[in-house]
């Protein structure tokens, strides 16, 4: 995002991250890969200002700038129709001026490059609607280690030990991370399964693009729960890494029923604003542009009989009725999807 000095005077220039993630959903629905657009920075002060959640701080230039989230416009000022969306910086030592519209504005895709997939997984899980300012200033620092290679906050971060251990975590957390992008689909297998009471179902999450890296979160509903590879539970969430596009989970009950196990994941792709100004300079922030949460789902059914027949995946949904009806049904009554 861009950065802001603190100034007593009353032009307060904003120390822009050469990139500037911007995070929003419906962005990828108005602008290609790569469009022309118009941004609008408000200024520090007012409704609306341009400062979102972080805190100001001295970096190691001596110069005191905002570490967080910011708030700008695409489109143009909100009276305009211009769209908000919070923005990260990427360079810490350039200076923009809030309180200006930056109407030749180039807005990119960040190529598939290593650091852009751990920046786009910071933008994807770390932020949200509801992140405070230690949130927006930990995000923040994360962003321009990867992005410049620097820290430059690290001679004198706050002396708040666990601010730092949120900034520290979240780099180290994005470190070979990953996520998804237009056109990749997710499936779980095997879709249907029957499963003795008290043994486990293991469930594999595939992506398309098989990429690794990606965060997969699971759901099971009751009377399922989730185990570890001890066989001890671990509730009803769980997530997991992808290696080639896949993880795998097992699942167990203690008692006979049927329950749907849920698989999903998202992405924001950090896009690159290049903004110019009335002097020909050119500045670049980041901001990260949502895809469409995919997930999927299977059945599991957890049954007391001894003799568990094999069911095609994907085709076909186990419907477990009664013990009697089962004995007398060839154990197991089938209804085929659509």
């Amino acid at each position: 995002m861009a950065q802001v000095i603190k100034s007593k005077k009353s032009f307060i220039p904003l120390v822009l991250g050469l990139l500037f993630v911007i995070i929003g959903s419906s962005v990828l629905n108005v602008y290609a890969d790569s469009s022309t657009v118009t941004v609008y920075v408000p200024p520090t002060s007012g409704t609306p200002s341009c400062l979102h959640m972080g805190y100001w701080h001295k970096l190691i230039t001596g110069i005191t700038v905002w570490v967080g989230s910011i708030n700008i416009y695409i489109g143009g000022k909100p009276q305009e129709g211009g769209e908000h969306y919070n923005a990260y910086c990427i360079e810490y030592n350039v200076f923009l001026d809030p309180g200006k519209t930056y109407p030749q504005t180039t807005l990119e895709e960040a190529p598939d490059e290593v650091k852009w997939q751990s920046i786009s997984y910071i933008l994807t899980w770390y932020h949200s609607e509801s992140i405070t300012n230690n949130d927006g200033f930990a995000i923040q620092v994360a962003v321009w280690k990867y992005a410049t290679g620097t820290d430059p906050i690290a001679w004198n971060f706050p002396a708040d030990q666990s601010l730092k251990n949120l900034a520290y975590e979240i780099y180290g957390d994005a470190q070979g991370k990953n996520v998804v992008r237009s056109g990749d689909t997710l499936t779980l297998n095997p879709r249907d399964a029957a499963v003795p009471v008290g043994e486990t179902q293991s469930l594999t999450a595939t992506l398309s693009s098989a990429k690794s890296g990606v965060k997969i979160k699971f759901k099971v509903e009751l009377p399922g729960f989730f185990v570890d590879d001890s066989g001890g539970s671990i509730g009803d969430e769980t997530e997991g890494i992808t290696v080639d596009g896949q993880v795998t989970v097992k699942v167990k009950s203690t008692v006979e029923g049927q329950v749907r196990v849920e698989a999903k994941t998202e992405g924001k792709w950090a896009y690159i604003l290049h903004m110019i100004d009335q002097h020909g300079k050119e500045y670049q922030n980041l901001i990260g542009i949502g895809y469409p949460e995919i997930a999927a789902a299977s059945d599991v059914v957890f049954v007391r009989f001894f003799v568990i027949p094999e069911i095609p995946l994907g085709t076909a949904t186990v419907t477990l009725v009664s013990l009697a009806a089962l004995l007398s049904k060839s154990k197991i009554a089938r209804l085929v999807r659509p």
